[in-house]
């Protein structure tokens, strides 16, 4: 029981994260799917990437993975431009 409370606390940290670097809603599911294993939790629940130990897995999302699949974040705002909105 205790397992599956932490495996869905960690899913839920990814959720969150993804969320925080742009990746649309409709894309959370698929993304854990194919992009979760590439992050490990430690003994205390932080998260981090398993390649290169590095434990800033949101800059891993706001970069590595938006310049692997930018179609799966809502659009960024350029500089001096309004963001604008597709679905």
């Amino acid at each position: 029981m205790q397992r599956a409370l932490r495996d869905l606390e960690n899913k839920l940290t990814l959720f969150d994260l993804m969320g925080q670097a742009g990746v649309r809603g409709s894309r959370l599911a698929s993304m854990h799917k194919i992009w979760g294993d590439q992050i490990e939790f430690l003994d205390d629940g932080r998260p981090l990437v398993k390649a290169t130990a590095n434990p800033d897995v949101l800059g891993y999302f706001e970069r590595v993975l938006y310049a692997q699949m930018p179609e799966w974040y809502e659009p960024r705002r350029r500089a001096g431009s309004a963001a604008v909105k597709a679905d």
